[in-house]
């Protein structure tokens, strides 16, 4: 008798030993599981910032490009052509709010080095057009080649400031 209980103990304590190996090992897994998840999820939603950036970023040159544009395209235009001058105006108002809406998202998006990059390339396309608007060409000889070469390598510093520092934060070529 004292042998059956005896190995019904020895039973017992195996089972029980086996059980815990057994819990420890799904622990395990479990948490490989898991850590696998986590760093899935990460990657997932870096991924997810990096297009967020990238789409916003290029959204915000190629909108500030068409600003360009109609500044570059103000100074062409003849003075008898008033309702061009006016939709001109009308449509770089529209960019103009678009691109306020861009500057806000690049700020919650990105470092200050891009925000800084980006409000300086607004801030000189602003700085050249009211420039632009007041300038007397006529009294001062200087032609309209002139200003829209000048307006050109303006926009085209800031442009590349602001593109520089996108390809050093996403870290493109």
């Amino acid at each position: 008798m004292i042998g059956v209980v005896s190995g019904q103990l020895v039973n017992a304590w195996r089972e029980d030993r086996r059980w815990q190996r057994e819990v420890a090992r799904e622990d395990l897994r479990w948490q490989r599981e898991l850590t696998k998840n986590r760093e899935q999820y990460s990657h997932d939603q870096q991924q997810k910032t990096r297009e967020l950036q990238l789409q916003t970023y290029s959204e915000f040159v190629a909108t500030m490009s068409k600003v360009e544009s109609n500044l570059l395209a103000n100074i062409t235009c003849q003075q008898g052509k008033a309702g061009e001058l006016s939709r001109l105006h009308q449509e770089n108002a529209l960019l103009i709010d678009n691109v306020s809406q861009l500057l806000a998202k690049i700020s919650i998006i990105s470092t200050d080095e891009i925000s800084h990059a980006a409000t300086l390339y607004k801030e000189t396309v602003d700085a050249t057009s009211h420039s632009l608007m007041r300038m007397e060409r006529n009294a001062t000889g200087v032609t309209d080649e002139d200003i829209t070469d000048r307006t050109f390598r303006y926009f085209n510093s800031a442009q590349s400031s602001f593109i520089d520092a996108v390809k050093t934060e996403l870290q493109v070529g």
